[in-house]
């Protein structure tokens, strides 16, 4: 059977990662710096946590456009779930024999199905994946954990929130755990809408918790500096009402 491989490109928010840059860029545009030259020693001072709430709720109204471009670009790559299964080996065989490339291709595939509006098919095949990569892949592997960001997305943009909160808080964990620069836009993204869906339950500090950590870590990608994650909480050592330099 030949061997397809679809690897870390089926992640969705990897595919409008761009997109989603420009869309922070520009809700951050008063945090830039007053010169041309990176500051890539500068302390990061991010605004208080209310004040990055209302940030990211304006961030959530252009959302849903900048990801239904990684969408679109998911389902060009495999217009056809069913037919692209065909290419690869069984899950049974993949699970069986170890095989960690084509655990990532079916990790993609579950992607397609889910997008084409496949659910029960994808948590399915989801599940298969999740249950073998305990095994197969690595512990600071992050591809389970961005395919789970894409579910939860998914289920985020078609207001299915328990759901969406279940995959969320998994993505976010693992990507907070073993961060790594190419998958800072799933982890900005998953801030996104945990913070929105905990601000629609009512839920205002859990929601200005993610906020700040989307701000921080937004903030950070524009300096290129090391990302380490930001605390929980806010130290007393914070000054809510000064400016990012």
């Amino acid at each position: 059977m030949k061997r397809v491989s679809l690897a870390l490109a089926a992640s969705l928010l990897v595919m409008s990662s761009l997109t989603i840059s420009s869309g922070f860029d520009s809700a951050l545009a008063e945090d830039k710096p007053a010169s041309d030259e990176k500051t890539t020693s500068a302390p990061i001072i991010a605004p208080s946590s209310e004040a990055c709430l209302e940030r990211v709720r304006t961030m959530a109204e252009s959302f849903p456009k900048m990801a239904e471009a990684g969408k679109e670009a998911v389902r060009t790559m495999i217009p056809d779930p069913d037919e692209f299964a065909k290419k690869l080996p069984t899950i049974e065989d993949v699970l069986k024999n170890k095989d960690a490339m084509n655990l990532k291709n079916y990790g993609g595939l579950s992607e397609a199905f889910l997008f084409k509006g496949d659910e029960e098919k994808a948590e399915k095949l989801l599940k298969s994946v999740a249950d073998g990569a305990k095994e197969i892949l690595p512990e600071n592997d992050n591809f389970l954990a961005a395919v789970k960001g894409d579910f939860g997305l998914a289920y985020y943009l078609n207001n299915k929130y328990d759901k969406a909160e279940t995959y969320l808080g998994d993505a976010v964990a693992q990507l907070e755990k073993h961060y790594q620069p190419q998958l800072a836009n799933n982890l900005v993204a998953s801030y996104l809408c945990m913070t929105i869906i905990k601000d629609k339950q009512g839920k205002t500090e859990e929601a200005k918790g993610f906020a700040k950590k989307l701000v921080v870590l937004a903030l950070k990608l524009k300096q290129e500096q090391p990302l380490p994650v930001p605390a929980e909480k806010e130290t007393a050592k914070e000054n809510p009402e000064k400016k990012t330099q």
